[in-house]
């Protein structure tokens, strides 16, 4: 609690006492000025109000000091509210997931669902991981977790989120939901970005289901949406959830995702959407031959398959 603490000045010889306002405590001087606190004078005579005006001006740089605001004293140390309300850091770990290959979750009807990305060659590192959420008795179908931003954080959300499904399966014998599976996420990626002296995780999620597709956010924050209410969308371009690269190649990409869909053949949708992806990482990098692509199939009735890179390479192949 701010509190209102006496104090004397002993190089004035009048007895002037002021009252001068302390900030609680944890907050940041520098968002309190001088000229902001109130200071109640009791004069004795009136020849002391002759040693404030001399005051005035030594105390005013010090308020002008204090007033300013520099972003750059807030995004050096933990998360930490800025006077304007901002996390900076949170909002800087929510933009790692800009640098990464798009990631698309495209339902191409009431029952297929088709999640594509590109990773580079050579080296494993797979951004589409199936994670199984039952045991080996219950048949339920594995959910797919979409990866972007940073790598090291990415894994360290996977970990936590199987001592989740380790713990429920142990205590409920019940399969974690993909509501579940984001929600456990995103509680582990809250504890990171409010935590005192710790970093919030740089990784955007995406967690796809039978029922829906979750992205989760470095705040801890879920944005659901369901494969019929992307079906339903007036606009095209709205059909497709898009997460990773800049603003305008995600707009751009949905655009040309959008008129491929005009076709009714699914096995071409699937080829243009795959060669679409493709070609938007081959004009990143000068290098055409670097970037693989990866390509989940969600089907309702038949189940979650994850195509190879030959199926792949069929498809694309296909007239």
């Amino acid at each position: 609690m701010a509190a209102w603490t006496p104090c004397t000045m002993p190089f004035i010889s009048l007895p002037i006492r002021t009252y001068c306002f302390i900030p609680p405590i944890g907050e940041d001087l520098d968002s309190f000025s001088l000229s902001q606190a109130c200071f109640t004078t009791k004069m004795r005579s009136s020849c002391g109000l002759l040693y404030c005006a001399l005051l005035v001006p030594f105390l005013q740089p010090f308020s002008w000091a204090a007033s300013h605001y520099n972003a750059y004293q807030y995004d050096m140390t933990g998360a930490q509210f800025t006077p304007d309300g901002r996390l900076l850091q949170v909002e800087y770990a929510s933009a790692a997931a800009d640098h990464s290959s798009p990631i698309v979750v495209q339902p191409l009807d009431s029952d297929l669902c088709l999640i594509c990305t590109t990773h580079r060659a050579g080296v494993y590192t797979e951004r589409l991981v199936l994670i199984p959420t039952g045991s080996l008795t219950t048949k339920q179908p594995p959910v797919v977790i979409a990866l972007s931003g940073i790598l090291a954080d990415n894994m360290a959300l996977l970990e936590a989120l199987q001592e989740k499904r380790w713990e429920q399966m142990q205590l409920y014998e019940v399969p974690l939901s993909t509501q579940q599976v984001a929600q456990a996420i995103a509680d582990e990626c809250q504890k990171k970005a409010f935590g005192g002296g710790i970093r919030p995780f740089g990784a955007t999620l995406l967690v796809c289901g039978m029922d829906g597709v979750y992205q989760t956010d470095p705040s801890g924050g879920i944005l659901e949406t369901s494969y019929e209410k992307l079906l339903g969308q007036e606009d095209k371009s709205q059909k497709s959830v898009v997460v990773g690269g800049t603003a305008n190649s995600a707009r751009s990409l949905k655009r040309q995702i959008a008129s491929a869909l005009t076709n009714d053949n699914t096995r071409k949708q699937i080829k243009d959407i795959l060669s679409l992806v493709r070609s938007e990482q081959t004009n990143r990098y000068a290098d055409k031959d670097e970037m693989e692509l990866e390509a989940v199939l969600i089907s309702k009735s038949r189940g979650v398959l994850k195509l190879t890179a030959e199926q792949i390479e069929d498809f694309r192949k296909e007239q």
